[in-house]
């Protein structure tokens, strides 16, 4: 008889924010963390906070396979557009200023940077 020890799969989780061609990057969006590095099956959070008085929020995924995608789009608190995406993803607008994604049971397919960006109305 043998045995096989599998190693846990870890997933990598990128954040980075999308500034607007026109805006400094100290604009004022902030995602948190950085980077998420975890087991399959975990589950994380994402935040990001805006202070440039916008009313629209948007994630985006960019990963090897399909490349940078709009997930989920909001305009004052209330989703307007999500993406044909798993509904593992669940964004949360508790004010116009912030948009937070949680991420449940990470897959390997998730492994990506994801972007926030904001406007005052329209999609980016």
């Amino acid at each position: 008889i043998r045995e096989t020890l599998h190693q846990p799969m870890r997933i990598c989780i990128l954040t980075s924010f999308l500034p607007l061609p026109t805006v400094p990057l100290d604009a004022g969006i902030t995602q948190t963390p950085w980077h998420v590095i975890t087991r399959a099956g975990q589950n994380t959070d994402l935040r990001c906070e805006q202070n440039l008085g916008h009313n629209t929020l948007y994630w985006y995924q960019q990963d090897s396979k399909m490349g940078l995608r709009m997930m989920f789009y909001y305009n004052n608190k209330a989703l307007i557009e999500k993406a044909n995406i798993s509904n593992r993803f669940k964004p949360n607008s508790p004010e116009n200023s912030r948009l937070n994604l949680h991420i449940e049971s990470l897959q390997a397919e998730d492994t990506a940077t994801y972007f926030c960006a904001s406007s005052l109305a329209t999609e980016l």
